[in-house]
């Protein structure tokens, strides 16, 4: 929204404010700074800057200055001076206030009157940047050449990856084909589908023109390693549970498997009667709880329990809703020691 004014000039003779309406969205403030310190004299920036100034005086009594305008201005409403004893600070102290008024006005949507020239002859040439001269030293110049320092880093490293990749690769293929040859010496009366599976990609393609060996994957490979030759195939894992018996038998009577968690965070006064009195009022009337106690001295300001019951209360076992607020549940990790 364009605000009104009540009286003030239809035109403002400032070769400044000509220059900077024209340019101020063009290029960055650096640029605009570095132009008009250098090219303006000292009072031809400051009485652009009182321009301004009545400008913005004859706005309608409605009307407030914009954020941040008392800065610049003193108590009777003037432009606020720069003294200093070098002549070029002042110059570009000036010209940096006069950027910043004319920057508030834009930012708050008020229009400023045309600005027309009074003098061709003191009207920098419009400011220029050539990406090619090493001179150009504006902050965009800066980012654009950091940004293409760290592209080319990236991909000179991209290809030293891919180079390594690469070695690795012929290493792997020439590692798996020792393996395979390992293999056919040490098992000499390893079984036929074996054997065949180990050598298949070693036959000539002219022993059978018409059917060609189908290519297999991976899991299927090992798959028939295990099946035709039980003895290379080790492994420690657990078989997992298919089933879990139900009948109730008078004569025949299993063992259900106990559920245990490490129980962590209760307050230090819970004992394990009441840890086992609430849980059987829970719904787990088998739980077994014990007490874990600090060693090495240790003192923590929570206490721990073992906790255990049968798996037919295995829902409510692992249920939040069951556990006290703030208590935390962990399984219980059980090592074989060598047994």
């Amino acid at each position: 929204m364009t605000l009104r004014y009540a009286s003030m000039a239809d035109v403002i003779f400032s070769d400044v404010l000509r220059f900077l309406n024209k340019n101020l969205k063009r290029y960055d403030r650096s640029t605009l700074l570095e132009v008009i310190s250098k090219f303006y004299h000292e009072d031809e920036l400051y009485d652009a800057k009182c321009e301004l100034c009545k400008f913005v005086t004859v706005l309608q009594p409605d009307t407030v200055p914009p954020d941040g305008w008392a800065k610049y201005v003193n108590n009777k409403g003037a432009p606020v001076a720069r003294r200093t004893n070098d002549p070029g600070q002042r110059r570009r102290s000036e010209a940096d206030d006069l950027i910043h008024m004319l920057t508030l006005l834009d930012v708050n949507k008020i229009d400023v009157p045309k600005c027309v020239i009074s003098d061709p002859d003191r009207i920098p040439s419009t400011p220029s940047c050539t990406w090619n001269t090493a001179s150009c030293d504006t902050p965009l110049f800066t980012m654009m050449s950091s940004v293409q320092q760290v592209v080319a880093k990236f991909a000179e490293t991209m290809n030293t990856v891919i180079q390594r990749l690469d070695g690795l690769e012929a290493k792997l293929s020439a590692v798996q084909n020792i393996q395979s040859s390992t293999v056919m010496q040490e098992q000499p009366n390893l079984c036929a589908p074996v054997a065949h599976m180990l050598t298949e990609e070693k036959l000539p393609t002219s022993a059978s023109p018409e059917v060609q060996p189908a290519t297999k994957s991976w899991s299927d490979q090992a798959k028939d390693l295990r099946d035709a030759a039980p003895n290379l195939v080790f492994s420690n894992r657990r078989p997992s549970v298919r089933v879990r018996g139900q009948a109730a038998t008078g004569s025949v009577k299993g063992v259900l498997r106990q559920l245990t968690c490490f129980v962590s965070r209760l307050h230090l006064d819970v004992s394990e009667e009441e840890l086992t009195t609430y849980l059987q009022n829970q719904g787990i009337l088998d739980a077994k709880c014990r007490k874990m106690s600090a060693k090495d001295g240790r003192v923590f300001r929570t206490s721990a329990f073992r906790v255990s019951c049968s798996s037919r209360y295995e829902s409510l076992f692992y249920d939040e809703a069951t556990w006290p607020e703030g208590a935390e549940l962990r399984d219980w990790v059980f090592y074989n020691n060598g047994r």
